[in-house]
């Protein structure tokens, strides 16, 4: 097929494509005045045309060659809603999530061939996530951390690259990255999501936003952690969500990171200066917020 052809598109693949790609439809005919005439069959694009379409709309170009749309509600209908609605993602994030999960499924299976087991002790299922201290102690006994594991590190990037290995080591997947697949064109925005968990008995997957600051990305990491011990899927982590499974997973990830005790030996009750909060949050490798947050809810503050 040379680049002149003309290339046959059924006309419902180009409404799921342009609906996919969240785009105006103004702005679409801006850019490609005869795509009215390629919707109603009246004319069709060339083998060229066709791809400088599918790279616009950001779709996959073996797509536009399918006789049905795909099937791109998965996230719709397989994860977790927050109350009972679907969040509106962007084209970036759904594509993310996409990707990770081809990624997991790939390697789940590759795992069951070759004799995996679950990845997660079942024993997790028995314990009450409302025990946060309990919770928390099991959470850091399953990576073989100390109970103060924080105290060799001063450097947030070297700790969150341990915790990561350590997760990594008990056969969990963490996969980062702050763009879309390979596209340095499409930034992942941290406003959006931080990180995402996607649940699988045999490869569980935790993905970083790398455009996180290097204490969030600590922070998210160990969230989506505790909700891979709880096996629930976690596509749209907000730590601000009045959600009452988000509440405790952030409670557990406070507790795992910066324990009440540790807090209480630390804290001068003298001096509630910023400055305590930030030498004591580089102790924890947390971010000055985050701490401040916990310091609040133990009455510290």
């Amino acid at each position: 097929m040379t680049k002149g052809t003309r290339v046959v598109v059924k006309r419902e693949i180009y409404e799921w494509a342009i609906k996919e790609s969240q785009k105006d439809f103004e702005e679409i005919k801006a850019k490609f005045n005869k795509i009215e005439d390629w919707i109603v069959q009246n004319s069709h694009p060339t083998f060229r045309q066709l791809e400088k379409l599918a790279n616009y709309l950001k779709v996959p170009f073996g797509y536009m060659f399918l006789d049905k749309p795909p099937k791109t509600n998965v996230i719709d209908a397989e994860f977790r809603r927050i109350g009972d609605k679907i969040p509106n993602m962007s084209k970036s994030l759904k594509d993310t999530i996409y990707d990770m999960s081809r990624k997991q499924n790939w390697i789940s299976e590759y795992r069951k061939v070759n004799g995996w087991n679950k990845v997660i002790p079942d024993s997790f299922s028995d314990l009450d996530k409302s025990d946060y201290f309990e919770f928390a102690k099991k959470a850091k006994d399953f990576l073989d951390l100390d109970e103060y594991w924080y105290n060799d590190f001063k450097d947030n990037r070297i700790a969150y690259n341990f915790l990561r290995d350590k997760i990594e080591n008990k056969g969990m997947l963490v996969m980062q990255s702050g763009i879309v697949g390979t596209n340095t064109h499409r930034k992942l925005d941290i406003n959006e999501f931080r990180g995402f968990m996607l649940y699988d008995d045999l490869a569980p997957l935790i993905f970083i936003n790398t455009n996180d600051s290097q204490a969030g990305k600590i922070f998210t990491l160990i969230h989506e952690y505790i909700h891979i011990l709880l096996r629930e899927d976690d596509v749209f982590f907000d730590a601000d969500l009045d959600n009452k499974l988000e509440k405790e997973v952030n409670s557990i990830t406070a507790e795992f990171l910066m324990p009440k005790s540790h807090i209480e030996t630390l804290w001068d009750e003298d001096d509630k200066s910023l400055n305590q909060i930030e030498k004591i949050s580089k102790v924890f490798n947390v971010s000055k917020l985050s701490l401040a947050i916990r310091l609040r809810e133990l009455g510290l503050i």
